[in-house]
């Protein structure tokens, strides 16, 4: 069957998520002198890895209560950081050369460096002054998913760091762990997101991230064009593309405005309003579950090699 790496590494990630939370508790790897004199934390990252970053943002200001910038890995520390900063590089696999050469830009310029990955002994920890493993292993398939996760979810722990608080983001993480496995395939709309000529996904705050990983798995596993945006964004010019053949995925509810707007122009919407009963501030991790198994069965249902999308390596070097 095609596809089955992706949806074995899929199902993987609620053990990922405890073997994260295992490691977080008992080697105490990140230490909260690690944000001492800090004056802000830059976060960079590529692909899937750049979206966990934008999701680290959030954590990082919200929970770790410090001013926080997201560059993509290539453009990053290319001008003067002002104050001092952390850097964080994210990468599933550690040896992205775009990741590796923006911590080695950091260090020149004077910044702490942290490598957060998801592989042991990879090149990006040997390059940083500080390295977290966060155990999610390999992946085989190309498309990143439970590397994306364990990402997403280190993050959390991350700035749970700064205050204390690690045993409250580990019990909330393990809380998404089991809603995860309870999670059933979206069958029902696959066939539409799969016939459709254009897919936009909307979700704000922390399902902003989630909404772009999904566009950026269908781009990879179905050629779909696909583009995401924040619900109040979506109103402010994209909507123009909106018309008979192109799918709206809500990953909460629309909204009257958005959905009046979305049908009078004759696209289809499709609402992942149903709860989640989790902490909010792992939601996230759940709804990127429930997106992964449409991608992939979309990717199936078109019949294109989901594992091995064309044109796409593992690791861009």
């Amino acid at each position: 069957m095609t596809g089955t790496r992706m949806l074995a590494e899929i199902r993987e990630q609620p053990d990922v998520l405890r073997e994260l939370c295992r490691r977080a508790e008992a080697e105490r790897a990140l230490p909260k002198s690690l944000f001492r004199g800090v004056s802000q934390v830059v976060v960079v990252g590529s692909g899937s890895s750049f979206n966990a970053a934008l999701a680290a943002r959030i954590y990082l200001e919200s929970i770790g209560c410090v001013v926080t910038r997201v560059d993509h890995a290539s453009e990053s520390f290319r001008h003067a950081i002002p104050g001092r900063a952390l850097a964080v590089g994210l990468s599933h696999s550690g040896s992205s050369s775009d990741v590796r050469a923006a911590l080695k830009r950091a260090k020149r310029q004077g910044c702490r460096t942290l490598a957060l990955t998801n592989i042991d002994d990879s090149p990006l920890s040997r390059d940083a002054d500080m390295a977290w493993v966060t155990g999610a292993g390999v992946e085989r398939a190309i498309p990143s998913t439970k590397g994306f996760t364990a990402l997403v979810a280190a993050s959390l722990i991350l700035a749970s760091v700064r205050l204390g608080s690690v045993a409250t983001a580990t019990r909330a993480i393990r809380r998404a762990a089991l809603a995860i496995e309870r999670i059933e395939p979206l069958d029902a709309v696959v066939d539409r997101v799969a016939s459709a000529k254009t897919v936009i996904f909307l979700g704000g705050g922390l399902l902003y991230p989630v909404a772009r990983d999904a566009a950026l798995k269908l781009l990879e596993v179905s050629y779909i064009p696909a583009l995401a945006y924040p619900p109040g964004e979506f109103r402010h010019g994209p909507i123009a593309v909106a018309e008979p053949g192109v799918v709206v995925v809500a990953l909460q509810g629309a909204g009257a405005a958005i959905t009046e707007a979305v049908r009078a122009a004759g696209a289809t919407l499709v609402e992942m309003s149903s709860e989640v009963q989790v902490p909010r501030v792992v939601r996230s991790l759940v709804r990127a579950v429930e997106l992964q198994l449409l991608v992939h069965g979309v990717g199936v249902w078109l019949g294109k090699d989901v594992d091995s999308p064309r044109g796409l390596s593992k690791v861009v070097r």
